[in-house]
């Protein structure tokens, strides 16, 4: 799988990197001022190609590339930064004319900064140097992986007897060694969603003393540093008479850190509708830590709960008598397959009823058939039975679901556990929701940390077809008469 943003062409002129269309593009004025403060070196007359020289091994003996890895052996799904520099001690415009392909990580670019360019020294040389790519780059797949060169094209400018003169030539970086550790099997009890780097987990509720039928607010911060894209809300045991209503999340970043840094808030209104002392109980978050190669849980407290009489005047509202919005027992179905078989018989007498009568009719040109949504992810279904890459096949389940439920419910593009919010919201089904957050997390881990990297989990596409039709239940009923 290879997930790249590429980026318009980097150009430095005379050592300044700049965003370019073209290679001709004309120097700004004045960046031939940048290697003035040079203690030993002149850039300027350096790029001068006497007679004898060729232009080709001049620029090889004073541009070149340095490619590097912050790691040179991580585990599968742990971040790693991929970065390139040029040197050069000439006054060149230079473009970069091929990347390596990353066809075996995923690849997402970083943003550069070259507005203050760095000097070193090496041998007797002064260089500016420039960093002209940076990808962080998250390996799904163990083994031993080579990055490709990066190549440059230079051209380098002069000026002889008020005539401006040129020459150019292609500089390459090393190919670059990576060696992916398959993760370790994972033998905890909590639901690992591919989570790696060092986390905490801390929970709090915005008043621990309430009355009962006010609304109160669970707080929950994960805080750490990884791959925060496989970070998962744990999983909450709601007392009895404790109703929950679907929550909001919120990242807070840490700009170009890395590995990427941050905060995730999630805030879950509840209500309490018995008074009591009750405690809401520890929250476990599992995730791998790659220094010290092993699995880890953040966890917290319980959290204490007073919940008083209500309020004098108020009226204390019933338990909800709509199913909780916790995993449960499944809704009963039963009278509405009952209704539905027996409106199928009668539909079908009245067809055969009317075939019988019908008066014959003078051919039609056929029409183009929209196939209702149901029937078009069968049929994707159908055709991800043929696809034998592992990661396809769970990106290509992940999106008929998504697309499905998008038409189906008008959500827009929205994914994930917000996406079973949403349906919550329409439907009032708790299992229906919990259905679809566990679909999508048994997607990520089977992604981040695959327990069998080589085999297919032909059942997500079984679990596909029971959510489309436990909705089509839900459209069905819903339908204005």
């Amino acid at each position: 799988m290879h997930l790249l943003r590429i980026l318009p062409a980097l150009v430095i002129f005379a050592g300044q990197l700049m965003p370019a269309l073209a290679q001709k593009q004309k120097a700004p004025p004045g960046v031939n001022s940048l290697f003035a403060e040079l203690p030993i070196d002149d850039a300027a007359g350096n790029s001068i190609l006497h007679d004898g020289e060729s232009g080709k091994e001049k620029i090889k003996e004073n541009i070149f590339i340095i490619g590097s890895l912050n790691k040179s052996v991580c585990y599968a799904g742990e971040p790693v930064l991929l970065t390139y520099q040029l040197y050069t001690a000439l006054q060149s415009t230079s473009v970069v004319t091929e990347r390596p392909t990353l066809g075996n990580f995923n690849a997402e670019e970083r943003p550069l900064n070259n507005e203050l360019p760095f000097q070193k020294r090496r041998g007797e040389k002064n260089y500016r140097v420039f960093t002209i790519w940076q990808v962080l780059l998250n390996p799904f797949q163990p083994g031993n992986w080579t990055i490709d060169t990066l190549s440059v094209n230079n051209e380098v400018s002069y000026t002889s007897d008020d005539k401006k003169l040129t020459y150019s030539g292609i500089v390459h970086s090393k190919p670059l060694g990576l060696t992916v550790l398959p993760l370790p099997a994972y033998k905890g009890t909590e639901v690992f969603s591919g989570a790696m780097g060092k986390f905490q987990l801390h929970a709090f509720v915005t008043s621990s003393r309430i009355a009962a039928g006010e609304t109160d607010t669970l707080h929950l911060e994960i805080e750490g540093s990884g791959n925060l894209n496989a970070i998962t809300t744990p999983a909450i045991l709601w007392p009895a008479g404790f109703e929950c209503y679907p929550f909001k999340e919120k990242w807070t970043t840490v700009k170009n850190a890395f590995p990427s840094a941050g905060k995730k808030t999630v805030t879950i209104p509840f209500i309490a509708h018995k008074e009591g002392h009750f405690a809401l109980p520890s929250l476990r978050l599992s995730y791998f830590d790659p220094s010290g190669g092993d699995y880890q849980v953040a966890t917290t407290e319980p959290i204490s709960l007073d919940i008083q009489p209500p309020l004098t005047g108020s009226v204390q509202p019933a338990a909800p008598s709509r199913p909780q919005p916790v995993r449960g027992k499944p809704f009963d179905y039963k009278w509405i397959w009952g209704g539905l078989a027996a409106l199928g018989i009668i539909s079908g007498a009245i067809f055969l009823l009317k075939r019988k009568t019908r008066l014959p009719v003078e051919p039609v040109t056929p029409t183009a058939i929209v196939l209702p949504a149901s029937e078009r992810v069968a049929g994707e279904l159908e055709t991800l039975k043929h696809i034998d890459d592992r990661e396809q096949y769970i990106i290509g389940i992940k999106a008929v679901l998504s697309r499905y439920l998008q038409e189906k419910f008008q959500t827009g593009d929205i994914y994930g556990e917000e996406l079973a919010d949403i349906l919550y919201n329409d439907t009032l089904d708790p299992v229906l929701a919990g259905e679809v957050r566990d679909l999508y997390s048994r997607c990520s881990a089977l992604l981040y940390a695959p327990a069998d990297p080589a085999g297919i989990d032909r059942s997500l596409a079984g679990a596909v077809s029971l959510i489309v039709e436990r909705c089509e239940i839900h459209k069905n009923i819903n339908v204005p008469s």
